[in-house]
């Protein structure tokens, strides 16, 4: 499948740390997987983190998740590149659109294919602070990527809400057997999507965490913080996320992106 998306993935190579923003990203196939068809996104001049994940093994899944975070962060750049200053509100509307228009591109390579099974989807995990710590921070998700944010001086906090019928079992209460937790609700390409979109205040010392299911699913929270809390380096702390996800099983593709704010 020839999906026509931006192919800038990973961080960009001339970024600059800017802004108080830094961030790092791995991904790792697992190991029972053959195939990675996670994304991860970093670009600290944009102020700009994200992970994706390719819905359900799908065989165009790594297309979908790369595409994605390509197209966000093209609409986003151009964004900054015609506007002297954003709100709040403006920033989340961009975001929005920016969704919006990935979503509208992965529809639309899906209408041409005619076989069920070689349609591609994503979730989308990411987190948008274009001038650092001198403006707010954009959080976004589509589907069941999460992103946790670790305050200075408080505990691991989660972000996002996952788009699952397992999330939604637990919330209306638990009753009858709970649903598989890969079954989402919602997916870029595969349908509408109703991105949740939230903007928080950030402070120097801040970190957050995005991560695929894979890690989320096998890795528990305190096990997360105390990655965060004792990883002074941002890469060694994607590196022992993925390690401890690799120690639980790796059933799944992990991705891990740590950012810091100073």
């Amino acid at each position: 499948m020839n999906v026509p998306f931006p192919a800038n993935i990973g961080e960009s190579a001339t970024s600059l740390a800017a802004r108080g923003f830094d961030a790092r990203g791995l991904s790792h196939r697992g190991l029972v997987r053959v195939h990675n068809e996670d994304a991860w996104y970093a670009d600290r001049r944009l102020g700009l983190a994200m992970a994706a994940d390719g819905v359900g093994g799908h065989a165009n899944g790594a297309l979908a998740s790369q595409g994605a975070v390509g197209c966000i962060s093209d609409y986003l750049r151009r964004v900054m590149a015609r506007s002297p200053r954003l709100g709040r509100a403006e920033q989340e509307k961009a975001v929005s659109r920016a969704i919006a228009f990935a979503n509208k591109r992965l529809v639309a390579v899906n209408g041409a294919v005619a076989d069920m099974k070689d349609r591609c989807g994503t979730t989308i995990v990411g987190l948008w602070a274009p001038y650092g710590t001198d403006g707010s921070a954009t959080v976004f998700h589509v589907g069941d990527s999460r992103m946790y944010l670790l305050r200075k001086d408080g505990g691991l906090e989660p972000l996002t809400r996952d788009h699952s019928a397992y999330q939604q079992w637990l919330d209306t209460g638990s009753r009858g057997s709970p649903p598989p937790k890969s079954y989402i609700l919602q997916a870029l390409g595969l349908s509408n999507v109703v991105p949740d979109v939230i903007s928080i205040d950030i402070a120097a010392g801040d970190r957050f965490l995005l991560c695929t299911d894979g890690l989320s699913n096998g890795v528990a929270a305190d096990e997360m913080q105390a990655v965060m809390t004792e990883s002074a380096n941002l890469q060694t702390a994607c590196e022992r996320c993925i390690s401890l996800g690799l120690a639980r099983g790796g059933n799944d593709n992990l991705t891990s992106v740590v950012g810091a704010f100073s």
